[in-house]
């Protein structure tokens, strides 16, 4: 259920970004993709912490700060690549660089056994 729900948050935050990107158009796709994107960064936090927890179930103090972590380095380095790549190639093309990694991520598993 983890894999299903990673990937449909990821699904979501793809497609709030293109809307963001889509927003010049009308302020409605803005307001969307404001809510899609938060909603979905929720559900996505949930299903780390999650799955966190339960590939450590002998110390889950990690299972839960792990995934914080990532998701705290993630914004931190995140947030300064964004605003260079929007100052050398454009708010649209940004948006569609930076959707593309989450699109891909989508389809990255891990192997069963």
């Amino acid at each position: 259920m983890t894999r299903k729900t990673i990937g449909g948050s990821l699904l979501a935050i793809v497609t709030a970004i293109l809307t963001l990107a889509a927003s010049e158009f009308s302020i409605v796709y803005g307001f969307v993709a404001m809510g899609l994107f938060g909603a979905a960064y929720i559900m996505s936090s949930g299903a780390y912490l999650i799955q966190g927890t339960a590939l450590l179930p002998d110390r889950p103090d990690l299972g839960l700060g792990f995934p914080f972590l990532c998701l705290a380095l993630g914004q931190t380095a995140g947030a300064p690549l964004f605003g260079a790549a929007m100052g050398a190639m454009g708010v649209t093309a940004a948006l569609f660089a930076f959707a593309l990694p989450a699109f891909l991520a989508i389809f990255l598993r891990p192997k069963t056994r």
